[in-house]
C-alpha cells in the first residue's frame, strides 16, 4: 500500500492537511526518539482484515483439496527455508501455517502467524546444521527428576 509520510510536529501544527491525506492513503507519522505511528481509516483496516481472512480460508480449502502439493511448492518458493525441513516436517509446517493463518484472520490478530513462521524457521535452521540437530537429539544427563518452580520476580 502506498503511504504518505509526515512528522508528528507537522501533524500537530496542521492536522487538517494530514487528515486530508488520510482520506486517500495511510499516513506514517515520524516522531523524534520514538517509533513511527500509522494513521488509517477504520474502513480501510477492516477491508484489509477481510481480505486476509478470505485468503486464509482459501488456503485452508486448498490444504484440504487436490492442490495441496501446489500450495506446498508455492509456499516453499516464497519462503526458501522450508526446503530445509524433511518431508514430514514440511507437511506439518504447511498444516500449522494454514491453520494458524485461518485462526489469526478470524480474530484479526496476525501475531500468532508471525510466531509460527519464526518457530518453523528456527526448526529449519536446526535441520540445516546436522551437528546441532544431533546434539539436540542426544539424551540429557541426569534422571529427569523434578524441576524446581521458577522464583517470583
Amino acid at each position: 500500500m502506498v503511504t504518505a509520510e509526515a512528522t508528528l510536529t507537522k501533524f500537530l501544527r496542521d492536522p487538517h492537511a494530514v487528515m486530508d491525506a488520510v482520506e486517500h492513503r495511510d499516513v506514517v507519522l515520524h516522531r523524534r526518539g520514538g517509533p513511527a505511528l500509522r494513521l488509517s481509516l477504520e474502513s480501510r483496516s477492516q477491508q484489509g482484515g477481510e481480505g486476509v481472512a478470505l485468503v486464509a480460508r482459501l488456503l485452508g480449502d486448498v490444504l484440504d483439496g487436490p492442490a495441496h502439493e501446489q500450495l506446498l511448492t508455492a509456499l516453499t518458493a516464497e519462503l526458501a527455508w522450508p526446503a530445509l525441513l524433511p518431508g514430514p516436517e514440511r507437511e506439518a509446517f504447511l498444516v500449522d501455517f494454514v491453520q494458524t493463518a485461518r485462526a489469526a484472520a478470524e480474530v484479526g490478530v496476525l501475531a500468532p502467524l508471525v510466531a509460527v513462521l519464526a518457530d518453523w524457521k528456527a526448526t529449519a535452521a536446526i535441520y540445516a546444521d546436522p551437528a546441532l540437530a544431533a546434539d539436540l537429539r542426544r539424551p540429557l544427563p541426569g534422571d529427569g527428576g523434578p524441576v524446581p518452580a521458577p522464583s517470583a520476580r
